[in-house]
């Protein structure tokens, strides 16, 4: 019986809380209002930003295209030199490369590395 009535209790206090909670959240914020200078300010510093991140944007797409015509050339390259396809080009330091060959461990079909002799 006590259970209970601890039980009934805490779904109580819970609602209880809960109901606050969503009034609460219903409350619409308090707003504050710029003076008409101040919203003039803004507005120009918020076109600057909108105008900045245009250019970085067309900035962005032109890097990715000399980017691109960079990686061409090196393919280019490469078929001159008649390197084989596996030869990587590096635009950074403007190597070629060919990957090493790696090993792999051998694993046994029971996911168990082999016994060292």
């Amino acid at each position: 019986m006590k259970l209970r009535i601890v039980l009934f209790a805490m779904l109580v206090f819970i609602l209880a809380g809960g109901g606050f909670a969503i009034y609460k959240a219903a409350v619409a914020p308090q707003v504050f209002k710029p003076s008409e200078l101040q919203l003039l300010r803004l507005q120009v510093k918020q076109r600057d930003a909108q105008i900045a991140q245009i250019a970085a944007q067309d900035l962005n797409n032109k890097f990715q295209k000399t980017l691109d015509e960079l990686r061409a050339e090196g393919d280019k390259v490469k078929a001159e030199n008649k390197w084989d396809s596996t030869v990587v080009f590096n635009p950074n330091d403007l190597t070629f490369t060919k990957p090493t060959l790696t090993a792999s461990p051998t694993v046994l079909p029971n996911n168990q590395p082999p016994a060292k002799k």
